[in-house]
């Protein structure tokens, strides 16, 4: 049932300044609009309506058939980082605020965390953790820039690891570029698509996309050097995620050069606004000349038990009351614990990985029902 609310004029017009600050071109609107909702912004507001009409037309219609909360939730996926738009959300649905929680292993660090708002649930992946550390924490000489995540198994955790780049660049209050290249392919999109897609992620101009060439290779220089001026120019912090790279049956090869000479753009910057993960996909396909700069993951099968009992003790603890010597905590968090790895060991091997943050959120639920 869609969620009915009531806006008075006050919220009305904070939701109205924080759409307005969220979207400068009313594609970008549509787009977020349709995606979000599945209502087409010609048959909301006229064709010769200007962004401010447009989104003053759709509020108003939301309201009047109670779909706002949807609406707000698409545009708050869009740009979570936007402070008009994430304090509307936090005051009037605070359960979509992205990023709202923090549950960290130890500190409060970031790369620890292990809820990553809305009660999910982020457990192992420690080189994933201690890459993306490398990208974004300074030490000795030039930091690496560039991310690669491949994996053992049949599936590569696209979504998972999305997640925690997402928290991470959320808390930090970067920006994420993200784009699944296996839904882009499969909509007949190519390199002048892939890059509307991301000018559209980034909020950038996609008028002054350079337009395609004859020669390939000094079109895709331009795209590169454009790119990182827009990112280089917006002030803020960008992660470029690029999602099911090696996925693609049929990926065109002036994409794939892209991603080569992007990540050779991005290295030879002396310190450029973002950084580069590319997901489902083995660093080998890099240049020589820069795999030595790469930060490499790869997705084993191993579930880590010191992680894993750390989470459910803290967990426990905090939803008894009570602190780290308390013995009940320590012997309910061990039953947890032993009755998931129980539940793991019947599962294939290559599934596991991805089934222990269901098992758990399925354990703690129980738990706390029970109490």
């Amino acid at each position: 049932m869609p969620v009915a609310i009531e806006l008075d004029h006050r919220r009305f017009r904070q939701l109205y300044d924080a759409l307005l600050a969220t979207f400068t071109e009313r594609a970008q609107f549509e787009r977020m609009l349709f995606l979000a909702t599945g209502y087409r912004l010609a048959h909301l507001a006229p064709d010769n309506a200007d962004l401010r009409q447009a989104i003053f037309k759709v509020i108003e219609t939301a309201q009047s058939d109670n779909w706002i909360k949807q609406l707000v939730q698409g545009a708050h996926e869009h740009n979570a980082t936007q402070p008009l738009l994430r304090q509307f959300v936090a005051e009037t649905f605070p359960d979509l605020l992205i990023g709202q929680d923090t549950g960290a292993a130890s500190g409060g660090n970031l790369l620890d965390a292990f809820l990553l708002g809305k009660g999910r649930l982020f457990i192992n992946r420690d080189q994933l953790r201690k890459g993306l550390g490398d990208l974004i924490q300074p030490g000795p000489g030039i930091s690496p820039r560039i991310m690669t995540i491949s994996s053992e198994l049949g599936r590569c955790g696209k979504t998972y690891s999305h997640e925690l780049i997402r928290f991470i660049a959320l808390k930090r209050q970067d920006r994420v570029a993200y784009i699944d290249l296996i839904e882009e392919i499969s909509l007949g999109s190519d390199l002048v698509q892939f890059m509307e897609q991301l000018a559209h992620r980034l909020d950038a101009d996609r008028r002054n996309i350079p337009e395609q060439e004859a020669q390939t290779a000094r079109w895709i220089r331009n795209l590169t050097v454009w790119l990182m001026d827009q990112i280089n120019r917006s002030g803020q912090f960008c992660w470029l995620v690029f999602d099911g790279i090696d996925q693609v049956e049929a990926l065109p090869q002036e994409i794939h050069d892209f991603i080569i000479r992007l990540a050779q753009q991005i290295e030879g910057e002396f310190n450029p606004a973002c950084r580069l993960v590319l997901i489902s996909y083995h660093s080998e396909q890099l240049p020589p000349t820069l795999r030595h700069r790469v930060v490499e993951e790869i997705i084993g099968q191993a579930v880590v038990p010191d992680q894993l009992r750390a989470f459910v003790t803290a967990h426990v603890q905090q939803l008894l009351g009570v602190d780290d010597g308390d013995e009940e905590a320590h012997d309910v968090a061990a039953a947890i614990c032993d009755m998931v790895t129980d539940k793991l060991s019947t599962l294939p091997e290559e599934s596991r990985p991805f089934a222990i943050s269901r098992l758990l959120e399925e354990a703690l639920q129980k738990l706390e029902a029970e109490l």
